[in-house]
């Protein structure tokens, strides 16, 4: 949201919940404006006509099956640059090495991508390489 309010000049009131579902409930409920969280916890509201979809934080549209295509945010800020988002299942630290195993057994990695402790990463989401590419 921070580099929407600069791209176009705006401001807002960040209201803080715990996790992106009550955020939108709140939306839905009349209690906030607007929100800004993943498509997933969305869509069925979208659907639903619950919640009126804006822009998608992307450079391309993207289509919610069900409803048609979302425009991104790069149709009304062509110089903002879209956020490059990553999402995937996370471990953390100290994870069990059978468990890391189990993890690339399920996923499709072959035993040498599998990861190992040392290659967990620290900050505030520690991130498993399973794919290095």
């Amino acid at each position: 949201m921070e580099a929407v309010k600069a791209a176009a000049k705006i401001d807002y009131k960040h209201v803080t919940y715990d996790g992106g579902n009550p955020a939108v409930l709140s939306t839905v409920a009349g209690e906030t404006q607007a929100v800004s969280q993943l498509l997933v916890e969305m869509s069925e509201f979208i659907k639903g006509k619950r919640l009126v979809p804006l822009a998608v934080l992307s450079e391309k549209p993207v289509t919610l099956e069900g409803y048609g295509e979302l425009a991104p945010t790069t149709k009304w800020l062509p110089n903002m640059p879209a956020p490059m988002n990553y999402f995937g299942i996370w471990v953390a630290k100290g994870t069990p090495d059978t468990v890391l195993q189990d993890h690339g057994a399920r996923f499709g990695t072959r035993r040498s991508e599998t990861p190992s402790r040392s290659k967990v990463r620290r900050g505030p989401q520690r991130a498993v390489d399973a794919d290095p590419r």
